[in-house]
């Protein structure tokens, strides 16, 4: 079915493939973060699409991410960049369409850049981990930075180990996240 494993790998390695062309000239992780989220719509929806799952992917931010039109299922992307260093203690944010009820694809990302090692260059690369996890639109906290401009939901990792989960890239393993590399 749709959340099977093999499928978001592939569709990782997509998303990886289109971000190495163009990561080393942004600075921004914000709108790194965006363009990844983008992708992995896009990129679910071409791949899901290619082996007869029929899916749209959202034109604005009322759609959800993803929808799989034949089992009439909605699914929301979520995103978030991570350094090494603070892999554990991460979190979603989004807007107020972000409270919907429904499937939601979790992804944590770091990029690489190349650098040296004591055994040679190491290439460039992304590490993923992507869980999904059925969460309702009461589970989010919004966050009252006391401007009445500013809304803003957060979703957080400790959240989503508290509750039913399935690890689709990656894995969660000794209380830390496990991340996969895609080059």
């Amino acid at each position: 079915m749709i959340f099977e494993e093999e499928h978001w790998k592939i569709i990782s390695r997509m998303v990886s493939e289109k971000c190495l062309i163009i990561f080393p000239h942004i600075k921004s992780k914000k709108l790194k973060s965006e363009i990844i989220s983008n992708l992995f719509e896009t990129q679910s929806e071409r791949y899901f699409n290619s082996i007869g799952i029929k899916t749209l992917s959202s034109k604005s931010d009322k759609d959800p991410d993803l929808f799989f039109i034949d089992y009439q299922k909605p699914c929301e992307i979520k995103v978030t960049g991570v350094e090494y260093s603070k892999i554990d203690k991460c979190k979603w944010m989004g807007g107020k369409y972000s409270k919907r009820t429904s499937d939601y694809i979790f992804v944590i990302w770091n990029y690489e850049e190349t650098h040296s090692t004591l055994y040679g260059e190491k290439p460039e690369c992304f590490n993923f981990l992507i869980a999904k996890c059925f969460v309702d639109e009461t589970e989010w906290n919004t966050i009252d930075s006391g401007n009445e401009n500013y809304y803003a939901t957060v979703f957080d990792s400790k959240k989503l180990l508290e509750r039913e989960h399935v690890f689709l890239v990656g894995n969660h393993n000794s209380e830390k996240f496990v991340l996969s590399e895609f080059k």
